[in-house]
């Protein structure tokens, strides 16, 4: 066997303009990956909001074809702007077999905190919350990478305490909801009402309560898991911030649920 020849590149910090990426996208090998037009938009949005960031995962060119960006070139052509990136240029045709066969670091991964998928998925929705980006059944416009991974290390004792404290009140009775709808709302809610938040879901999640709101939320979300199937933890958020309202305010509800044109509702402050 002749030993193989080694591998010759460069690899630079470059501005590409959109007219350079059209050009190296006119270069493209033929095995690329099929184009997802949504990521490209994210991709783009985050370009023209000035949150996209060069990334230790390079434009790569062999022997002049792209063989790595696509999504990232037709982002600098959407958004009309030039933006940094690390190029690698290269000889070796072998390269483009192991390209994407690492697993892809998740915003836990790279936030390094304990507990990670569940923290991030809990700051996801206090995220979405504070920037006025969450329906009943989505998240408007996703926050980026940096901006999560960000706030999960910045607030990261809060995440983590509202992530037991849901931990320890499921392992003692049932899990009613995702983690990620109790949580956000012990987070967005203490800083105005305390430890009331966690009073709160204990009789929600309890049972039995003297609190006929909370007795009335359990009731709805046992029917939601029984009855309805998939439901988006943004909607359980949703009737959790309501019931909570009601709650601190002692008014009366009626039935919980969200209407289809209903905005999200946000945490009633303490007069």
């Amino acid at each position: 066997m002749k030993p193989k020849k080694p591998m010759k590149a460069t690899v630079n910090i470059v501005k590409i303009t959109p007219k350079q990426a059209e050009e190296y996208l006119g270069t493209q090998v033929k095995e690329q990956r099929p184009l997802r037009d949504s990521h490209v938009q994210t991709l783009a949005r985050d370009m023209k909001d000035g949150n996209f960031r060069l990334s230790a995962d390079a434009i790569v060119i062999i022997k002049g074809a792209l063989a790595n960006g696509q999504h990232r070139m037709w982002a600098v052509v959407e958004c009309g702007e030039a933006q940094p990136f690390l190029l690698m240029e290269t000889d070796d045709e072998e390269l483009y077999k192991v390209l994407d066969c690492g697993l892809k670091r998740t915003v836990s991964d790279a936030a390094h905190v304990s507990n990670g998928p569940s923290v991030c998925a809990i700051a996801k929705m206090v995220m979405a919350y504070g920037n006025e980006t969450i329906t009943q059944y989505s998240f408007i416009k996703k926050s980026t990478r940096i901006d999560q991974i960000e706030y999960v290390q910045t607030h990261n004792e809060a995440l983590q305490d509202a992530c037991l404290f849901m931990r320890n009140l499921t392992a003692k009775t049932q899990n009613l909801a995702p983690y990620s709808a109790p949580a956000a709302l012990i987070i967005v809610a203490s800083q105005w009402y305390g430890k009331r938040p966690k009073e709160f879901l204990e009789m929600v999640y309890h049972g039995n309560s003297t609190a006929a709101i909370c007795n009335d939320l359990r009731e709805r979300f046992i029917k939601m898991r029984i009855k309805d199937g998939q439901i988006a933890a943004q909607y359980y958020f949703a009737l959790m911030i309501k019931a909570f309202n009601a709650f601190v305010t002692n008014s009366k509800l009626g039935v919980i649920k969200m209407h289809e044109t209903e905005s999200f509702p946000k945490i009633v402050k303490p007069k």
